[in-house]
């Protein structure tokens, strides 16, 4: 990818334009949001979803909300989820058809920095009340390609509680593979959405 080489007064309208043009993360300096999605890419599709599991540096940038264009990043753990936890409790508690939490994890990320929130706390580890849950949703009646989506807070991923209300912060896959997951984010209160953006976890090939 080719970079400014400009120096001296340019070098400020120009960042400053780019600002303007794509926003920014900011985050040891100034670096266009372009370059961060650029180097957002899945990679190889992976079997099943379960095969996330891994170290990810989780990055959020606002579209829409009290803190457009502004960006947090922060680091996301997800491990498979144990097969006695992978339904999903309906409200009569039975298994949902064609619904499944493969992964669950934790996170370590500041929300506020894009006007987001959650129900409940991040870095929780407990399976059956992590701090973020992977549910996976069928397409069709084989099972495959499934519909991700990621839900970040304690209380709307505790276990045997299904909640129709209150503050909630939503992921919605969009691309999902051996580098990455990549996707919309959107996060609200009972009366609506108050806002939404794009992010990006790439993953860490040290980690796990």
């Amino acid at each position: 990818m080719a970079r400014l080489r400009w120096s001296g007064r340019i070098l400020l309208p120009v960042v400053c334009l780019s600002v303007l043009l794509a926003g920014c993360v900011r985050r040891s300096g100034v670096r266009a949001v372009a370059t961060v999605w650029a180097a957002c890419v899945a990679g190889d599709r992976v079997t099943s979803p379960a095969d996330l599991a891994g170290e990810y540096e989780l990055t959020l940038y606002a579209t829409s909300g009290p803190r457009v264009a502004r960006t947090t990043s922060g680091r996301l753990t997800l491990h498979r989820q144990s097969d006695d936890l992978r339904g999903v409790p309906d409200v009569d508690g039975t298994p949902m058809a064609g619904a499944w939490m493969p992964l669950y994890g934790s996170a370590v990320l500041e929300l506020d920095r894009v006007g987001a929130a959650a129900a409940g706390g991040l870095p929780d580890t407990d399976p059956e009340a992590p701090g973020v849950g992977v549910y996976a949703e069928a397409s069709d009646v084989s099972g495959r390609d499934p519909q991700l989506t990621m839900r970040l807070g304690v209380e709307a991923n505790r276990r045997g509680r299904i909640r129709f209300d209150g503050t909630y912060m939503s992921l919605k896959v969009r691309e999902w593979g051996r580098a990455g997951i990549a996707g919309e984010w959107a996060s609200g209160e009972v009366e609506g959405e108050v806002a939404s953006g794009r992010f990006c976890a790439t993953r860490d090939s040290t980690g796990s």
